[in-house]
């Protein structure tokens, strides 16, 4: 299956079994995303399955994720969110979240994140 189709699997999924409306408003634009929005989308759709639907969301939304360790502590997010590869290289050098950052701008545009 195509990452694409996979991706538009999820975000239906995301939308139609596990958001609320001002979630879904947040996330199609129609209303502005809110840390208290990312936080809610995050926490629903953890463990449900919409893995590259949460990675869409925290590449769009860098500064909200950022507060989102932050309050969760690296060690925490690192075992909630990405596997244990990715888990070492993060809690070995709090470096690596500026080179994150610095990945998903180069990847997807300033301006688009």
């Amino acid at each position: 299956m195509k990452k694409s189709k996979v991706n538009a699997e999820e975000r239906l999924k995301a939308i139609i079994f596990l958001l609320d409306q001002d979630e879904v408003d947040a996330i199609t634009g129609y209303s502005p995303m809110t840390q208290q929005a990312f936080d809610s989308i995050l926490e629903k759709c953890e463990g449900q399955g919409v893995n590259n639907f949460l990675y869409e969301i925290m590449s769009k939304y860098p500064d909200y994720l950022k507060s989102n360790v932050e309050r969760l502590g690296i060690t925490e997010y690192t075992k909630r969110f990405l596997n244990n590869d990715e888990t070492e290289m993060l809690v070995h050098s709090e470096r690596l979240w500026d080179e994150l950052c610095d990945r998903l701008k180069n990847q997807y545009g300033v301006n688009n994140i």
